[in-house]
């Protein structure tokens, strides 16, 4: 696909149960919300609600608001479980 790049997306571990075992994974796209829509569609137990339950680190940096986020070629996206704070 001309134009996207091929971004890695690593899993927690509490994902797993969503992702069909899956750990990590290769895509295709440019931005933090083509990334969620794609993997909604891979992994149909994903959705909004679950992926609001994690934390995202984009090329190792937290981002709070991540939906309009776009990203670099080869950039690397975490999920993480959120920390709650108290």
């Amino acid at each position: 696909m001309l134009g996207f790049h091929m971004v890695k997306i690593i899993f927690a571990s509490a994902m797993e149960q969503y992702t069909r075992g899956e750990k990590e994974i290769r895509i295709n796209v440019t931005t933090y919300r083509q990334a969620c829509e794609l993997l909604m569609r891979e992994f149909p137990l994903l959705n909004k609600e679950t992926l609001s339950e994690f934390s995202v680190a984009i090329d190792d940096e937290i981002i709070h608001e991540p939906l309009l986020e776009s990203f670099e070629l080869n950039s690397v996206v975490f999920f993480v479980p959120k920390i709650a704070a108290g």
